[in-house]
């Protein structure tokens, strides 16, 4: 539907309404009400520049709820030259916007592409972290089904919260409800815990007759708070009035938390904070500027405009800081400005090059951005800095699949599952 819609609303487009238009499909999410798909489209097929965005909201009862030209089309693209199977996947991409063009493609020829963590933003450690979103003006709210004899898996709708719930977990049809709680809504956590801010509320009309699994993105503020211990980054839930902490599986390399439960409440992402002496002056990982320590804290409360001018501030002290460049990408990837984050990740690995993390951060970015080809580049150099890396494969996994190379993907999701279990499919 949203090619069909492209197609014939040109008007959209502004100076290329009338271009030889070009669109690849980019993803898919559902929300309670709603599909929400991105494509990405490019005004020729010689076109040589960043895509544009186009985002569609449909509601389920098929009608357009909204359309919104995220990016024109740019003319700033990459001068660097690749090669080998980067150079084939150009290829690719274009006989696959030739097939979408002509119809041969459309979303419905496959799955919404969904990535549970492709789209992390990384922390400035030597592990990749959660990518952050704007803090909504509403509380986020998203509901799906859950039937006895099949397993079922919610994510929030920022991405940043998946709830896996297994087979045979409740006796007779029911909803599974997550709604995120506001900073005020959250009841106080005991010293020396403090919220990440993923803190959510999980509800259904029935007894869990099975654990679930819940898998929360870590932010890079907050593997900074926690001096890269994942011992202190711990899940919790609040149930009859007290918090309670939860056995957390912590992967600084996938960024996430992981816990199972049998029970439903609200449910708190905490990192336990070292004294603030602990911070070592001139450290890599934990810089002492104050300009800094203010931007993580505006990160931290998702005021992502004030932490990109501390961060400025941090920059101007010193321009040799890898992390001062990583956390401000990271705040403009909050504010989905993906060239400026792109360019920020590009600085902080002109400052440590083989950083696999932050080539698979930058590839993450490049594919939302629509840039495949960079995108894939860059996740194939994460994989040659870490072969063990399973979020790279899965990602790269991802990437593959969104193009249609299915040789490929399977390959990539095999080698995540057998280096991290969570990624079986």
């Amino acid at each position: 539907m949203a090619f069909q819609y492209a197609r014939e609303n040109r008007e959209f487009y502004g100076r290329h309404a009338d271009s030889d238009l070009v669109w690849w499909f980019v993803s898919a999410d559902e929300t309670e009400d709603h599909y929400v798909v991105r494509l990405s489209y490019s005004p020729s097929r010689e076109f040589h520049g960043r895509l544009g965005i186009d985002q569609f909201t449909i509601d389920k009862s098929g009608q357009m709820a909204l359309r919104r030209i995220v990016r024109q089309p740019g003319t700033v693209w990459t001068s660097r030259i690749f090669v080998g199977s980067v150079g084939a996947l150009a290829v690719v991409l274009a006989a696959v916007g030739v097939l979408f063009v002509s119809g041969v493609l459309s979303p419905s020829s496959g799955a919404p592409v969904t990535t549970a963590t492709s789209s992390s933003a990384a922390v400035p450690t030597s592990t990749p972290a959660a990518e952050p979103t704007s803090t909504p003006a509403a509380p986020q709210r998203v509901a799906i089904a859950l039937i006895p004899d099949r397993p079922a898996r919610l994510r929030s709708p920022d991405r940043s919260v998946m709830v896996d719930v297994p087979a045979g977990s409740v006796a007779s049809g029911s909803k599974l409800i997550y709604r995120s709680l506001s900073s005020a809504e959250i009841p106080a956590l005991p010293p020396p815990f403090r919220s990440t801010g993923k803190a959510f509320d999980l509800t259904a009309d029935t007894t869990l007759l099975k654990p679930i699994t819940i898998t929360v993105e870590i932010s890079g503020a907050d593997i900074l708070l926690a001096q890269e211990e994942e011992s202190n980054i711990v899940m919790q839930h609040h149930l009859e009035g007290d918090w309670t902490q939860l056995d957390t599986r912590v992967n600084f390399s996938a960024a996430i938390a992981t816990s199972r439960v049998d029970h439903l409440s609200i449910f708190a992402l905490t990192v336990k904070e070292p004294p603030p002496d602990q911070m070592t002056p001139g450290s890599t990982v934990a810089a002492t500027s104050e300009p800094y320590r203010k931007g993580v804290a505006h990160y931290r409360a998702g005021k992502y405009r004030l932490a990109i001018d501390e961060f400025d501030a941090a920059i101007k002290q010193d321009p040799n800081v890898r992390n001062y460049y990583w956390s401000r990408g990271n705040a403009h990837l909050g504010l989905t400005n993906l060239p400026e984050a792109i360019a920020d990740y590009s600085a902080a690995l002109g400052l440590d090059p083989e950083n696999a993390t932050l080539h698979h951060l930058r590839g993450s970015t490049y594919r939302r951005d629509g840039r495949f080809v960079e995108a894939l580049s860059d996740l194939d150099e994460a994989i040659r800095l870490n072969s063990d890396y399973a979020l790279a494969y899965n990602t790269r996994g991802d990437l593959y699949a969104l193009l249609k190379i299915e040789k490929e993907s399977k390959s990539d999701y095999d080698k995540a599952c057998l280096l991290d279990s969570q990624y079986c499919r």
